[in-house]
């Protein structure tokens, strides 16, 4: 039994020992493996880091504009972007359609346009200025109506008749009369008659009267120029709004091309480094996203450009295909009058005011011609007759001046009209009153603005030179790895919304100033 358990034990021992000889050398092969597995991947990280510092050059220097060849080649390493290219088409073809619409075609025209230019066509082809001008015509119209009455009536008859018989007369002394005289028949009517009568008539009193009506008819076609001057003043605002509009949407697409080559060259620089395990695919989701994001923007912003055109050709009277080439230059340094200058020169020249005066002396025109309506009326008359085939009853040669008396009894009624008259002088003068107060306040609210626009356009270019430069920073830092995409697309986004911000600052200056002016005049 001894023996037994002695030769268990040294069996025990010995396979014991031979298992920690086997572990060693387990251990001392893994370090050696270890060991050569470190070196072949220090030397492959070595050969990555080169060979993304050579990408990334190569991504720094390619153009961001993407060819159709390379988009085929970059779909065949990059399933992802296969996947989204049939979106991109999409888009591409939605684009081209919308900037179509406003190219001309057969019918429409090629229009170059400043500001001078675009006003001077309005006031030549603008259909609401069109139908001001109609009814200046009408007024015109009324008054050389007005101004005929004035003058004598004349009113000429003839006539020429064939009777079946001559008219006479026979005379026949008593019968018991010691003489008997033959008399021949007295001529009345010959067969063949004629008449010709002229009457003149000029009234007298009613003249003063239609003379007063004459000259409200007068002063109502320079009312109607003032108020054309009016349509003119608000078409050109009109005018200016819609081209600045036009303008502003042309330079937003600018912009927002520029962001769309930033994405395109970060969107490059992101799949260089996920070749080779420095980003990940959240990272280009990101990017592309936010290309996404740009193409609709670029899709809203080329429509509002082809709606801005549209409405200023439909303003200007041109044909609304017509292709518009826009030229803004956007005041620099803008010198402004002292609102209370502006308001001294609006009081003299501003068409309101001029209509308000030329609607007073039609009031007091209308006063007088209800007085000259009280007297009696007087009217003389003139008449000469020709006649011929009437025998001796009836001169060759007639003719009569007198006047012609007739009194109305209406004082009442005058009275009344003279109230409506006096309650429309006293709205003018309240019309008048408001017009002088809303000119100012818009006067002192347009020169607040474009004293505000003209500091938020100093604000907003430091805003972008800030911008810019948070931009510049973040891209150095996600050279080196200290930043990530994110804070790049953010960095991006800010710069593009601070060029966006300071475009609506300048065109908002711009458009605020040319209303001031058009209120100073």
């Amino acid at each position: 039994m001894n023996k037994i358990y002695f030769i268990c034990v040294a069996v025990f021992v010995l396979t014991g020992m031979a298992a920690r000889v086997s572990a060693q050398e387990k251990n001392e092969a893994a370090a050696k493996a270890s060991d050569k597995t470190k070196q072949v991947e220090e030397k492959a990280g070595t050969n990555k880091a080169k060979k993304f510092e050579k990408d990334v050059k190569k991504a720094k220097n390619q153009d961001t504009t993407v060819k159709a060849g390379n988009n085929e080649k970059q779909t065949q390493k990059n399933p992802e972007k296969a996947a989204n290219k049939p979106k991109s088409r999409k888009l591409k073809k939605i684009t081209k359609k919308i900037s179509k619409l406003g190219q001309h075609n057969q019918k429409g025209k090629i229009i170059r346009l400043d500001l001078k230019k675009a006003l001077k066509l309005a006031r030549e082809k603008n259909v609401d200025l069109r139908i001001k001008a109609l009814e200046i015509a009408e007024a015109r119209i009324k008054k050389n109506i007005s101004k005929r009455k004035l003058y004598p009536v004349i009113k000429v008859e003839a006539n020429a008749l064939f009777w079946n018989d001559d008219l006479a007369i026979n005379f026949a002394l008593p019968e018991n009369l010691p003489i008997s005289i033959d008399m021949d028949p007295i001529m009345v009517r010959e067969q063949f008659t004629m008449q010709t009568t002229v009457t003149v008539a000029q009234p007298v009193t009613p003249w003063f009267s239609l003379k007063s009506l004459y000259d409200l008819d007068k002063v109502e076609v320079e009312a109607k120029n003032q108020e054309f001057e009016m349509a003119r003043d608000k078409v050109e605002a009109k005018v200016k709004e819609a081209f600045f509009k036009a303008f502003k949407a042309r330079s937003y697409l600018e912009i927002i091309e520029d962001a769309h080559k930033m994405l395109l060259s970060q969107k490059k620089r992101v799949e260089a480094l996920i070749k080779y395990e420095y980003a990940t695919s959240a990272d280009l989701a990101k990017v592309e996203s936010a290309l996404a994001d740009v193409k609709a923007q670029k899709i809203k912003v080329t429509a509002s450009i082809q709606l801005a055109k549209q409405f200023l050709a439909y303003i200007l009277g041109v044909e609304i295909n017509s292709s518009l080439q826009l030229i803004a230059k956007l005041p620099n340094g803008v010198k402004v009058i002292s609102p209370g200058r502006c308001i001294k020169m609006a009081m003299q020249s501003n068409p309101i005011f001029k209509m308000l005066k030329k609607r007073e002396e039609q009031v007091e025109l209308a006063k007088k011609a209800l007085q000259w309506d009280k007297y009696p009326r007087v009217m003389a008359v003139a008449q000469y007759k020709n006649s011929l085939g009437f025998g001796d009853f009836e001169p060759m040669n007639q003719g009569f001046v007198g006047l012609m008396v007739s009194w109305k009894f209406k004082w009442f009624n005058r009275w009344r009209e003279e109230d409506k008259i006096n309650l429309k002088n006293h709205r003018i003068q309240l019309n008048l009153e408001k017009a002088k107060r809303g000119l100012s306040l818009s006067i002192y609210n347009n020169y607040t603005k474009v004293q505000n626009s003209s500091a938020l356009v100093v604000s907003r270019k430091a805003a972008l030179k800030a911008a810019k430069s948070a931009y510049t920073k973040v891209e150095n830092l996600k050279k080196h790895e200290y930043s990530t995409v994110s804070d790049l697309l953010e960095a991006r986004t800010q710069l593009t919304n601070a060029r966006v911000k300071l475009t609506n600052a300048k065109y908002d200056l711009g458009l605020q100033f040319s209303q001031y002016q058009a209120l100073c005049k």
